[in-house]
This record gives structure tokens, sequence and C-alpha cells, in this order.
């Protein structure tokens, strides 16, 4: 069987997690952290 699906957010992979029992699968799938906006002084 496959299944696929889309996030509406990017997923931080390193944290991601799945287990699977009793024929249940279970993600665990953490946000990916918000990128901090930079400010650049105008000379």
């Amino acid at each position: 069987m496959y299944r696929a699906f889309t996030l509406g957010q990017a997923i931080d992979e390193a944290g991601a997690k799945a287990k699977y029992a009793d024929g249940v699968l279970e993600l665990a799938l953490p946000k990916k952290a918000a990128v901090q906006a930079r400010r650049i002084s105008v000379q």
C-alpha cells in the first residue's frame, strides 16, 4: 500500500519520527523554526 499527502508548512526532517504498532502508524512531524529577519543598515 502507498499513501502520499502534502503538508501546509515545512517539516524539520531531522526531528521526524514514525512508529508502527498494532496496525496503526503514528507520525511526529515537527515544524521547522521560522527564519528570523535580518536588519541591514543602508549607508
